[in-house]
């Protein structure tokens, strides 16, 4: 009997909006080589259709196995990347929001960096008498010449010999 009247001023004026579900659709594991130009185009569709002058985008990238911040690597609705991350495993996270409200839909891909002269055969030449480092690659199966180039040891002289550490 006491609740009756707590009712008794409402009007009934509940104005309720439908979201939009937004659903973005690529592939859930992505491996991509260091230098290499990685590409996205994602499938975005809504509901009740998709404007994509209603949303902000943004892609991002965070180690895998260690704790770090995310990375933004990209800000449009299609991502186009220079690869510069160092070789390893990571966790693409797109996210798509709302410019006119607070809500966001987001897909998070797995993404493995690779390296050319991840496994392969080294070939220390002299060139001259400069140093020449060559990689047949079997990553990619191509054969990169002279690896050395525009390093610090570009203009390096008398080959001795060749030691590889898998950490540097």
């Amino acid at each position: 009997m006491l609740l009756f009247p707590s009712c008794y001023g409402d009007k009934g004026n509940y104005d309720y909006v439908e979201l939009n579900d937004i659903n973005i659709v690529f592939d859930d594991a992505i491996t991509t080589l260091i230098r290499d130009s990685l590409k996205i185009d994602p499938q975005i569709t809504g509901r009740n259709g998709y404007d994509k002058g209603k949303y902000t985008y943004e892609w991002s990238v965070y180690s895998a196995t260690d704790e770090q911040e995310p990375v933004v690597i990209g800000t449009l609705p299609q991502l186009a990347y220079y690869v510069s991350l160092q070789p390893g495993k990571y966790k693409l996270v797109f996210t798509v929001q709302e410019k006119d409200a607070e809500i966001f839909y987001r897909k998070i891909s797995d993404l493995e960096v690779k390296t050319t002269t991840t496994l392969g055969w080294l070939v220390l030449c002299s060139e001259e008498g400069r140093v020449r480092l060559d990689m047949m690659s079997h990553i990619t199966g191509e054969t990169y010449r002279d690896l050395l180039k525009e390093t610090e040891l570009e203009n390096w002289q008398e080959p001795r010999q060749l030691l590889y550490d898998s950490y540097m």
